[in-house]
């Protein structure tokens, strides 16, 4: 995107979670430790399912009432207004082409928001600041869209990172796709890499003369999202996020690459009889077609990582690929009364 700083997102650790990479660091003081099961309760709040119909179409009125009046957002819960922006941006501007793969994740710059008061133990924020921040959201995703550069915006997740000093700092997940040859929907198999192919496992770099993005984001690249948003009568949610690693369950031996030592600049490559380069390419893809809900009318799969992580900081060292699965859910919306 054009005002987002683009950032490859490395899992260190077992509990690198959504709102664990960050473009910077702010500096903050006196941040309250007690804030953590509070952000928690924030960042995973959603209507009752029976009520999102209704939720959502009220919200979508409230927008067009603002826009009618010519008014501004008034002071909000922030639990409430960050799901309700999350939701209204990704079904108005994202999901939109099946023919597209994922490319990037991008956390945008903190944005703090003064907390007004407290309702329920929530921080209600200020309404001016939460129309600034909508406002530029809204009008990055559409020049996104509209440019002629072959990008467009995905979707996105929006969270608060931390509460501090009377405010809350807001951090924006957000994932552009664009058109790549050689992405395959569910079910295919992508190309193998003609031999000589080399390439790091999990960084950046040259190798036999050519510059790769590492084997994790070539491997995540070739494959096909498949959750655009083409009937009006519904909306996607964000509902879970879950990641499989050598470890977890139903991974199967040998599937995601993995080396005993600390080495993410592992070189992988076509030469036989191993050609460990393309086993993990379609053993990769294999994986992710097998824990894709697709095919189930109500679950999709919005986003997917595929990144370097670290089973074991300390000797004896483990580090592997692992896959982040980001699951949405479709709600019907017309009629919701």
């Amino acid at each position: 995107m054009k005002k987002i700083i683009k950032l490859c997102i490395i899992l260190l650790t077992f509990t690198c979670l959504l709102n664990s990479c960050k473009k910077e660091v702010v500096e903050v003081k006196n941040i309250d430790n007690k804030a953590e099961d509070l952000i928690h309760r924030i960042n995973n709040f959603t209507p009752e399912i029976k009520s999102i119909g209704v939720t959502y179409k009220n919200y979508v009125n409230y927008l067009e009432s603002l826009k009618e009046q010519k008014s501004s957002f008034e002071d909000q819960r922030i639990d409430t207004s960050l799901w309700n922006m999350e939701t209204y941006l990704n079904n108005n501007y994202g999901f939109r082409d099946t023919n597209t793969c994922y490319k990037f994740t991008d956390i945008m710059d903190t944005v703090s928001f003064n907390i007004k008061d407290y309702s329920d133990g929530i921080p209600i924020i200020d309404g001016s600041e939460l129309n600034t921040f909508f406002t530029d959201l809204q009008t990055e995703y559409s020049i996104e869209n509209s440019d002629t550069d072959n990008e467009y915006f995905w979707c996105n997740i929006i969270e608060v990172d931390h509460i501090a000093d009377g405010k809350a700092y807001v951090v924006v997940r957000s994932v552009t796709v664009y058109y790549y040859y050689g992405v395959y929907p569910p079910g295919w198999n992508p190309n193998n890499f003609p031999d000589y192919t080399c390439m790091k496992a999990a960084e950046y770099g040259d190798c036999d003369g050519k510059y790769w993005r590492g084997a994790h984001n070539e491997y995540e690249w070739r494959y096909e999202l498949h959750a655009a948003q083409t009937n009006v009568h519904y909306i996607y949610v964000y509902y879970n996020m879950f990641w499989k690693t050598p470890l977890t369950y139903g991974v199967f031996p040998g599937e995601l690459w993995e080396i005993n030592y600390n080495w993410p600049g592992y070189v992988l490559n076509t030469s036989l009889p191993a050609d460990e380069l393309n086993s993990y390419l379609q053993s990769t893809k294999d994986l992710i077609d097998r824990f894709n809900p697709n095919g189930n009318s109500d679950m999709y799969l919005g986003n997917l990582d595929v990144v370097y992580y670290s089973q074991n900081t300390v000797p004896p060292y483990c580090f592997s690929h692992a896959v982040e699965f980001y699951i949405y859910r479709r709600y019907y919306i017309a009629n919701p009364d």
